[in-house]
């Protein structure tokens, strides 16, 4: 292999590092000569999902040395999955954000990475979802920066400061300009109802413009707002209603029914909900489709941890991953 082309080498090693980093990590330890060669490519597609503050640091330090080591070219991440972090010291209450020094530290070395990564990455999934609430970890408010090439985001949970909600997507950013110009896959997974009430499409389409596919999770009837703005352009004949204009595709997942049936109440609220759904795709305009719940777990951040990366390492790979179409149950026009 020592004969082979630089050249090849990347080329390899790039179709290898598709795991999350797991190959990169492997690479680095065969010999120095692989570490040199495969530099600019194990850092093709990051994992970040242990939940560990140190860990981030870690990595930060580790690219931010090999980029500086870098000869021609530097080395780059395209595919980045990342989620907020546990406290390693526990606290009883939220401290005050001033008063704050570990979530201080953890949003200079998500704010340092993401300086270094914005311009180059095509795919993108943001984990919130670590309770208890006081012990995580947020990840910090990224607005401001700019994903020219980014084509595909996923964003799981709550809390999310980087989200387009009411006030907060402008955030210090004058540039008029789309953040996500390249953007066309956007998935939303709530799993509570935090971000749910200041969801606005019009935000979503001034930042993103090109959206294809738009899929949105674990909806519930605490969503009414979300349903209510979807509905605006949803089951309208007027193109302009639709703040995507290339739009092709709505995918929606209602939660799965509660896990206790002597919570009658809850259980014939989700039941109407879903039925209400149904009734949506049924006078739908567009290209809806709704997807089967998943059965609810206890651990449920977790669960939507993992799926998140389970689905993220798919796509890498080729797989359709929550963009699965022929698993769902089409209504309204075929796109």
């Amino acid at each position: 292999m020592d004969k082979l082309a630089f050249e090849l080498l990347e080329e390899i090693f790039t179709l290898a590092c598709t795991d999350g980093g797991h190959t990169g990590c492997s690479l680095s330890l065969v010999s120095k000569y692989i570490r040199d060669a495969s530099r600019t490519s194990r850092f093709y597609s990051i994992s970040l999902v242990s939940g560990s503050a140190r860990q981030l640091a870690q990595f930060c330090q580790c690219f931010s040395t090999t980029r500086e080591a870098a000869v021609g070219l530097t080395p780059r991440i395209r595919h980045l999955c990342i989620s907020s972090a546990h406290r390693e010291v526990e606290v009883k209450a939220r401290p005050k954000e001033h008063e704050d020094g570990e979530q201080q530290g953890f949003n200079e070395d998500v704010s340092f990475l993401f300086r270094i990564v914005a311009p180059h990455l095509h795919t993108l999934t943001l984990i919130h979802g670590h309770r208890p609430w006081p012990q995580e970890l947020r990840l910090p408010k990224i607005t401001t920066l700019s994903f020219p090439l980014l084509e595909e985001l996923m964003i799981v949970g709550s809390g999310m400061r980087y989200a387009p909600t009411d006030g907060i997507l402008d955030g210090g950013c004058s540039d008029s300009s789309p953040q996500l110009p390249q953007l066309v896959r956007l998935h939303l997974t709530f799993t509570s109802s935090g971000l749910r009430t200041g969801l606005d499409f019009q935000r979503w389409a001034a930042r993103a413009p090109h959206i294809t596919h738009l899929r949105i999770s674990n909806l519930d009837y605490y969503s009414s707002t979300v349903l209510a703005n979807l509905k605006v352009f949803i089951e309208s004949d007027d193109q302009e209603a639709c703040p995507f204009a290339n739009l092709q595709h709505i995918l929606m997942q209602p939660c799965g029914p509660p896990t206790q049936l002597h919570c009658l109440n809850s259980y014939i609220a989700h039941v109407n909900y879903v039925s209400m759904l149904d009734r949506m795709c049924q006078n739908a305009k567009r290209p809806l489709k709704l997807v089967k719940p998943e059965k609810r777990t206890k651990d449920t951040e977790n669960r939507f941890r993992m799926a998140a990366k389970r689905e993220f390492l798919d796509r890498l790979n080729g797989g359709s991953g929550c963009w699965e179409l022929a698993r769902s149950t089409s209504r309204g026009p075929e796109a």
